[in-house]
């Protein structure tokens, strides 16, 4: 009996201790992750996708309605572009370093602008309606206002491409065919200041895109002639690998979402 007895009282003493570190552990912060991407848009309404990975796809702030303000900023809050949210999606899930995120992917409205505008280092400033603030580094932002557009060039397709030996999904190279082409090329620029080596032959020309330190998805194509004119093919997409947060490395930005600013 007496050994019964030893048993029980052992039993309800290790259910006891599991309840107590149980009670006594701390809660598993959600996280987020943004990478570092080049975003580049020149029409307000084709607007901005910025994805945001998180483990809790419920956590308040994947509800498109929790917004008081969003802004896109740079590091000293100098330059701050007031945006809106049109919506949020969810676009598949990822494992990073065990844990599983969920990419929502955040479609931001711009505001219409008459001039040319640029944060290199660009972090969105989120406020929710509870106060809580939350501000993540994406990368760079490029607006590109255009006034003219001369067609020197009939172009007739384009082709993005990664760099084969390259781990990070991101343009490397677009390839532009044309059948018709009337002033000499002085240079061109992917986004609104990246200047791109290009190679040109009869029908098509190689724009090899070489700054690595940050995802490239998509562009404005801008190409500047002998003559001083200037041609913009409006963009070019290029297909998300579904598992750039595994590949892109030292350009992912974790945060612990029950941690705010």
């Amino acid at each position: 009996m007496k050994q019964v007895l030893i048993y029980i009282g052992i039993f309800i003493l290790a259910v006891a201790g599991v309840v107590i570190i149980s009670y006594n552990k701390e809660p598993v912060a959600d996280k987020a992750i943004t990478i570092s991407t080049y975003y580049s848009v020149m029409d307000p309404f084709q607007g901005m996708d910025v994805p945001i990975y998180m483990t809790n796809e419920k956590h308040v702030m994947s509800e498109p309605e929790a917004y008081q303000s969003i802004y896109l900023m740079n590091a000293d809050e100098s330059k701050k572009l007031n945006v809106s949210l049109k919506q949020i999606t969810m676009d598949g899930e990822s494992v990073y370093l065990g844990d599983t995120y969920t990419k929502m992917m955040f479609e931001l409205d711009l505001p219409s602008l008459n001039e040319d505008y640029y944060i290199e280092d660009c972090f969105l400033d989120m406020t929710l309606q509870n106060g809580n603030r939350y501000v993540f580094e994406i990368g760079t932002f490029s607006y590109m206002y255009i006034e003219d557009s001369i067609e020197n060039m009939h172009w007739t397709s384009l082709e993005a491409n990664r760099q084969e030996d390259v781990l990070i999904t991101r343009i490397y190279t677009i390839r532009v065919e044309f059948d018709e082409l009337s002033q000499g090329i002085d240079q061109i620029k992917v986004g609104l200041n990246q200047v791109s080596r290009f190679e040109q032959a009869d029908n098509f020309i190689d724009i090899h895109i070489e700054y690595e330190a940050q995802l490239l998805y998509g562009c404005p194509i801008v190409i500047h002639y002998i003559n001083h004119q200037e041609q913009v093919i409006g963009y070019i997409n290029y297909l998300r690998d579904t598992r750039t947060l595994q590949s892109a490395g030292p350009l992912n930005h974790v945060y612990e979402l029950n941690n705010t600013f």
